[in-house]
């Protein structure tokens, strides 16, 4: 299993420094910033409830981007997304009735128009958790290691002022993001469904 130890001990070679030890929990830190700005993965996707009493509602502390916002009615509707610019200004925000849409505002989720009693379903991206003790993993660190090691190198060469290692680990921790989207995207179409895109019929 990798940890975080692992992940503070490959930094430091492949900075090529041995005195970094004070300062590595600081480029994890600015690393975790980065990936959590750039990964998106099925991994991160979380589902949750949310009781809704007014038009705003506290997101989850983990929350980065949402999937999907159901409400939790006998028909189960799917509300549809208005940026904050237009929720406000939406004849749905005045109208009475069930919630119809909704828009994400700082940390919270506004819905129009506002309830007073309503469980919400939602699907969001998690934040992953952060590497804190040594022993500490988590998904990316242990499915994608290359992810986590280019997003920490770089932080480091930017704290060294290093410019050539900042752009090559820079180019090396888009790649290896890139590479995890190509995979992620194959994970959610594989099965019958990519059947259709290749030979179906077995013809030669």
């Amino acid at each position: 299993m990798t940890t975080h130890a692992t992940l503070k001990t490959d930094v430091a070679g492949f900075l090529l420094r041995s005195d970094l030890s004070s300062d590595i929990a600081t480029f994890v830190r600015l690393g975790e910033a980065r990936i959590a700005r750039r990964v998106r993965v099925r991994a991160q996707e979380t589902t949750t409830s949310l009781s809704v009493t007014s038009s705003t509602t506290a997101l989850p502390s983990d929350y980065l981007a949402m999937r999907s916002v159901t409400a939790d009615v006998s028909y189960k509707r799917t509300l549809d997304m208005l940026t904050p610019e237009t929720i406000r200004e939406a004849a749905v925000w005045d109208n009475g009735g069930d919630a119809k849409a909704y828009s994400i505002e700082g940390s919270n989720i506004v819905v129009a128009p506002a309830q007073t009693n309503l469980d919400l379903d939602i699907v969001y991206f998690a934040k992953f958790a952060a590497l804190s003790d040594d022993a500490d993993t988590n998904w990316l660190l242990t499915n994608a290691y290359d992810v986590y090691l280019y997003a920490v190198c770089e932080a480091g060469a930017i704290w060294l002022q290093d410019e050539m290692k900042e752009a090559k680990y820079s180019a090396l921790f888009e790649k290896a993001v890139a590479e995890l989207e190509e995979s992620e995207k194959r994970a959610r179409v594989s099965g019958s469904a990519s059947i259709s895109m290749g030979n179906p019929r077995g013809v030669v």
